[in-house]
């Protein structure tokens, strides 16, 4: 079913008037079971409390040598005086990831994503955002300040120089029995 939700949220997308696209990760929340669906560069990760990893897959070319090689023959470059300059790009359309939602100028795109599927404990943090929290704070800090507040609004503080939109959703204190909403009795304002 995440296959057919991304497949048709591509061709709607594919129907709109402009012609770029998305990257997107979806992860769905059962108990303490997390199945995550991506394409592009937005991400999830898990954040134990002492580690962390990655339960989403980049579809940045620089990073993914499978999609690089897949696709090489639509892979360049931009040049300056010879030179290859940044990172490597899919044409039509210069696109830095291989697979997204919408990119309507490279018919080479993929719509397909990466699922994997894991199980949170109950201390674990879970962070879905997009590149721009990923490409401008470093990842030990993520996890310290995911760790200390708990808080997408914290992370968002620790950076002034965000050159992307930036969309950060934090879920974290996973009960017993899961439920993404639930209401705690409490004589603190703080609780």
């Amino acid at each position: 079913s995440l296959d057919e939700l991304f497949n048709d949220l591509h061709q709607r997308c594919l129907q709109l008037p402009c012609s770029s696209g998305a990257s997107l990760t979806v992860c769905v929340i059962d108990d303490n079971k997390v199945k995550c669906a991506n394409v592009g560069d937005s991400h999830a990760l898990v954040i134990t409390p002492t580690s962390y990893y990655w339960i989403s897959e980049s579809h940045r070319l620089r990073n993914n040598s499978r999609e690089r090689t897949k696709l090489l023959q639509h892979i360049s470059f931009i040049t300056d005086n010879g030179s290859s300059i940044g990172p490597a790009r899919l044409y039509p359309g210069g696109l830095a990831c291989s697979l997204s939602i919408g990119d309507a100028d490279c018919p080479h795109i993929n719509c397909k994503p990466c699922i994997s599927e894991t199980v949170i404990d109950r201390n674990d943090i879970l962070i879905v955002a997009s590149d721009g929290l990923w490409d401008t704070i470093k990842l030990s800090r993520i996890c310290k300040v995911a760790r200390e507040s708990f808080s997408a609004s914290a992370l968002l503080r620790e950076s002034t120089t965000f050159h992307d939109d930036t969309s950060i959703i934090v879920i974290s204190h996973f009960p017993e029995r899961s439920t993404l909403f639930r209401r705690v009795s409490s004589n603190s304002s703080i609780s």
